[in-house]
């Protein structure tokens, strides 16, 4: 039997980019079990963290970087939610916003048939807003445009364009 490990994940959009994208490569390894946790409380989500612990299952956290300055105080943000977590801070990766990972793994053909003029080097620093703005008006929604990203991922550009897609990504044994 594998192992088991936990994905802790903040949103919808989270969720579905770690099912397709990042689910499939672990599921090599372990059993993974993906957990949207942004709308437990706080007693609730230390509760898992320690049954983590106790069963010496694997786990990752994943989150924004929201309004923090850096990935280092953001990382002590959500260790403090979980007082547990002090011990296993090495577990917690930090992602700027998942709208730069989506971005990043979109290959470079589609950006021409989707008329988005802007050349994208990077998604390090992308957020939602310019997300927002690069979805082309074939697209109703948001949704729509990251459905059509995630069937043509590709993560080998995705680790070229956006360093933290590529260390979480090459982590992953």
């Amino acid at each position: 039997m594998k192992p088991i490990i936990w994905l802790f994940i903040e949103g919808d959009a989270d969720e579905k980019f770690f099912n397709k994208i990042i689910k499939p490569k672990f599921e090599k390894v372990y059993q993974v079990i993906p957990y949207k946790y942004s709308r437990e409380t706080i007693e609730n989500f230390k509760n898992l963290i320690e049954r983590c612990c106790e069963k010496k299952e694997k786990f990752i956290i994943t989150c924004d970087l929201d309004e923090s300055p850096c990935r280092f105080k953001r990382k002590i943000e959500i260790c403090k939610k979980a007082d547990y977590l002090a011990q296993y801070t090495d577990v917690v990766i930090i992602i700027n916003e998942i709208e730069s990972w989506y971005l990043a793994g979109l290959p470079e053909k589609f950006f021409k048939k989707l008329e988005i003029k802007d050349k994208i080097v990077t998604t390090n620093s992308l957020t939602k807003e310019q997300f927002k703005k690069l979805k082309p008006p074939m697209f109703h929604s948001e949704i729509n445009f990251m459905n059509f990203i995630l069937e043509r991922y590709d993560s080998t550009t995705a680790c070229k364009k956006n360093a933290s897609f590529e260390e979480f990504y090459n982590s992953i044994k």
